[in-house]
């Protein structure tokens, strides 16, 4: 195992590196693409700046986040080949990205922001980028203000998701903002499926969340028939959840429940962020 090791502060050297060389890479798509409206037709044009700001946007976002996850789970790097390999690129960003064994915690989590950020800027149709960007801002660092933030630009640049919408609610639940949570459960519900498909294990997981944060809000209120209806819907997408049947039935039969809506509410919340926090580390253990 690799011993941890102390991170220096990034040197203005690096970021002026990094800053310089995306400046370059600019330049010269619009200066191809600018000699190519002599030659080519307005497709070919097109494709060229395809290739510098379409291609590299996506691989310069994508290595960002990993250096973010890299910071996030204690340093551990990604096994796989790395874009821009031995490039002027890469090299900027060892200097400013620790290569080894670190641990980040509580605030600390505020220093991956900026490759997070750098990489929504690059790539703003990746929500999960967003995503993980507010569950470590709002849950980790302390700073749900600015994962709500985070969250409003991902809905502004990816309208009608379902999943900035689950994720906004447990935000304001986290913060008790309980009518702010069930206006943002409501539209999560009104947006699904969004451009996912209806008959994939995650969608409808994703839509079952929504209606079981949805129900357990409607159960705390004594709203009963909706609450039913909600776990209904849920049955519908995933019959072998008896738990969920068995609540319907002691509703229905005008018992309470043993395990209350509010503690329902607040057991699920921690299972969400904990599950989130075990599939990115699984993730990160099978590259």
């Amino acid at each position: 195992m690799e011993q941890p090791v102390e991170r220096e502060i990034p040197g203005i050297r690096s970021w002026l590196v990094l800053a310089l060389a995306w400046e370059m890479a600019f330049s010269v798509s619009c200066l191809l693409t600018s000699t190519a409206g002599d030659i080519q037709s307005r497709d070919n044009r097109d494709s060229v700046t395809g290739v510098f700001l379409g291609e590299s946007r996506l691989a310069l976002s994508g290595h960002f986040y990993e250096l973010a996850e890299t910071y996030f789970h204690g340093g551990w790097e990604h096994s796989k080949q790395e874009a821009f390999q031995d490039s002027i690129f890469q090299e900027a960003a060892s200097e400013i990205s620790p290569r080894h064994h670190i641990h980040v915690e509580g605030a600390e989590v505020r220093e991956i922001m900026p490759w997070l950020r750098l990489a929504t800027i690059m790539n703003p149709s990746d929500v999960r980028i967003y995503l993980d960007s507010a569950f470590w801002l709002g849950y980790e660092a302390g700073r749900p203000d600015l994962a709500e933030q985070v969250l409003l630009e991902a809905q502004v640049n990816n309208p009608y998701n379902y999943q900035v919408q689950l994720e906004r609610g447990r935000l304001f639940l986290k913060e008790k903002r309980i009518a702010d949570a069930k206006q943002a459960f409501d539209a999560g519900l009104a947006f699904w499926p969004g451009k996912e498909k209806t008959d994939t294990f995650d969608t409808k997981d994703g839509k079952a969340r929504l209606l079981l944060y949805r129900a357990l809000l409607y159960e705390a209120d004594q709203k009963r028939p909706e609450a039913i209806s909600c776990l209904k819907e849920i049955m519908d997408l995933f019959p072998e959840r008896t738990a969920v049947g068995e609540r319907i039935r002691t509703l229905e039969e005008g018992k309470e429940p043993s395990l209350l809506a509010s503690r329902a509410l607040g057991d699920m919340l921690k299972n969400d962020a904990d599950t989130k926090n075990e599939d990115q580390c699984k993730h990160r253990g099978e590259q």
